[in-house]
């Protein structure tokens, strides 16, 4: 891509304008940046980094192809998964307000659902309520460019018998977090969408994030590519209604690294709900989630093991995107990353590690 290099340079002088990091410190983390998006041929990458109260942001290759629009700061990308962090952060708040119980079952919210009477709150949030994957469902699966209701995949969810009995395992389904989105609507009687700006997006700053519509015009919006028999295309459609309070949002890197501020005690949360948001994932029984060192879920959250510890952070992957955050709280360190290529999730994750073990270091 030519001038890549050249648009990388631009971008790197503002962030020597905001920082004391030192000259080999910033070669180290653009030679990083460079080689993770040429090795796996990513359009555009966004990397954003906050130490502190100071937030740097390296931008590198282009929106869209096919008008050669650059990467900047404000070109938003779909997030996925790390929609249910914000989703997660909105239960919490609720829990605080006195409005429900972490242990509450779902039954007075979905009576009908299977074994509701025996699915809490928790479990939704930690991936333990056992409820089956929804794109392991064919009839949604076959049909994603539709634009389904929650009610409708509540419904086809509805008709499998649960993977194994609630808070005995954990398996990841996107299933939860539309119920908790629902669940966030029936508490505080206005739309997902509506909440979450005013009580989460709005109060961190993140200006540039959203819940996402094929339909609305949303400006610095990026293109989603994938990779076929290694030449590049435009990814596949799929709607961005159905995913809903699971993974609908969209965003920037700069604004992802904003939303660690969460983990900031009585920001928006107390420390109390921090601290269960960020640890271990614990069945009933008592015992810890998995029992190797390899990732976990917090409340919201996919925790990989590394630094010694695990994580916290969270994946995101839609057609055509990946993303990733990770935070450091000893250090008061977030890295993310956004990149509009499809099956790059690896290529971001191993680069945010990196660049904070490079952080860490100096």
């Amino acid at each position: 891509m030519k001038g890549i290099s050249l648009l990388l340079l631009l971008f790197l002088g503002s962030f020597l304008l905001g920082t004391t990091i030192d000259d080999a410190l910033l070669e180290s983390i653009e030679a990083l940046v460079a080689e993770t998006a040429e090795s796996k041929s990513i359009p555009g990458l966004s990397l954003s980094v906050r130490v502190g109260d100071v937030i740097t942001v390296f931008d590198y290759g282009y929106a869209n192809l096919e008008h050669q629009i650059p990467v900047t700061k404000d070109s938003i990308f779909e997030i996925g998964s790390i929609s249910k962090t914000i989703t997660a952060v909105g239960i919490l708040q609720l829990r605080e307000r006195g409005l429900i119980d972490l242990d509450d079952t779902i039954e007075p919210f979905f009576r009908d659902f299977p074994r509701a009477g025996e699915i809490t709150v928790r479990d939704l949030l930690q991936h333990s309520s056992g409820i089956h994957e929804l794109t392991d469902i064919e009839e949604f699966s076959n049909n994603m460019r539709r634009d389904w209701s929650p009610q409708e995949l509540i419904e086809i969810t509805s008709e499998f018998e649960l993977d194994f009995a609630p808070g005995t395992s954990a398996q990841y389904s996107n299933i939860n977090f539309i119920l908790l989105g629902l669940i966030i609507e029936e508490l505080t009687g206005i739309p997902y969408d509506e909440y979450i700006a005013d009580n989460i997006l709005g109060p961190l700053g993140m200006g540039n994030s959203m819940l996402g519509s094929r339909k609305t015009l949303v400006y610095g919006r990026a293109s989603g590519y994938r990779l076929s028999e290694g030449v590049l295309e435009n990814a596949e459609y799929e709607s961005l209604v159905s995913p809903f309070a699971s993974g609908a949002m969209i965003s920037t890197s700069e604004d992802l690294v904003k939303l660690t501020r969460v983990f900031t005690p009585d920001l928006l949360l107390s420390k109390q709900s921090i601290d269960e948001m960020i640890s271990q994932t614990v069945l009933r029984n008592g015992e810890l989630w998995p029992n190797d060192k390899s990732m976990t879920y917090g409340l919201g959250l996919d925790m990989l093991y590394f630094f010694d510890r695990f994580v916290p952070g969270k994946t995101g992957g839609i057609s055509g995107f990946n993303s990733y955050f990770l935070y450091l709280p000893d250090r008061d360190l977030a890295v993310a990353v956004t990149a509009n290529l499809d099956d790059s999730l690896r290529e971001i994750v191993l680069l945010a590690m990196e660049v904070a073990d490079l952080l860490r270091s100096n």
